[in-house]
């Protein structure tokens, strides 16, 4: 946690004036950067401390792709996240 906190405030910093990591459009960089956000729930990761990073990972959602990449694929449903 102590190392996500850390990088979590540098990246949060850099976002706060800014839509996405690189220029005005979505690029790889977002999504390299946030390979391992789709798993914040499991980990516990507490993204409302770092509003800039919340908000960018926000609109990652917004994409179709990077929401459900498995879409239309055959493949045994995930269990639930215990509460």
């Amino acid at each position: 946690m102590r190392r996500f906190g850390a990088a979590s405030a540098i990246l949060d910093a850099w976002l706060s004036g800014r839509e996405w990591l690189v220029g005005d459009s979505v690029s790889y960089a977002d999504f390299r950067m946030a390979t391992f956000l789709p798993f914040n729930d499991v980990a516990g990761l507490p993204l409302n401390d770092y509003p800039s990073v919340e908000r960018w990972y926000r609109q990652l959602e917004q994409i179709d792709a990077w929401r459900d990449p498995f879409e239309g694929l055959e493949a045994p449903a995930l269990p639930p996240v215990p509460g």
